[in-house]
């Protein structure tokens, strides 16, 4: 019924829709070009459910956490050891896009951010930590969620 470009699909949550959106890259793959999330991880149970690691996403990816966030922390723990907080999310995305997980580079447009793209050039994927923030979308002195979602997005072929 809508005119869409079906293949620039792009997804952002913060915090319960980070995890929506993480969930969505994973689920439908590669309908979805590229997401940008704040604040949300996915599941080892949904990565394992939808076989996430092995589907090859195509998507790029954005992740921002709060350095200080106690509700969703970065590098949050399930209780069997799973990495479930926003890392655990950018892991299985650099590793479904071939990413080469050693390679990560300072992303010159933005101090706080990391970017891998050896093995993924189409497929970057990108994580920042906001230095002495909580829970929060990276909206602040940096302008993650507002600026370098957008960047990452609107430079993909």
């Amino acid at each position: 019924k809508y005119c869409t470009a079906s293949k620039r699909v792009f997804v952002s949550g913060y915090s319960s829709g980070a995890w929506l959106s993480n969930l969505l890259a994973c689920a439908l793959g590669p309908r979805i070009r590229a997401i940008g999330t704040a604040a949300g991880g996915l599941t080892k149970a949904t990565t394992d459910l939808f076989k996430c690691d092995t589907m090859g996403t195509a998507a790029a990816g954005i992740f921002y956490s709060g350095e200080k966030d106690m509700e969703n922390p970065a590098n949050r723990l399930d209780m069997a050891g799973n990495q479930i907080g926003v890392m655990g999310a950018r892991d299985r995305l650099i590793k479904s896009n071939g990413c080469d997980p050693n390679a990560s580079e300072p992303y010159a447009a933005n101090p706080i951010c990391t970017q891998w793209k050896t093995g993924c050039p189409n497929n970057p994927v990108l994580y920042c930590i906001g230095p002495g923030d909580g829970h929060g979308k990276g909206d602040g002195k940096f302008n993650v969620s507002n600026k370098a979602f957008w960047d990452i997005w609107s430079a993909l072929p």
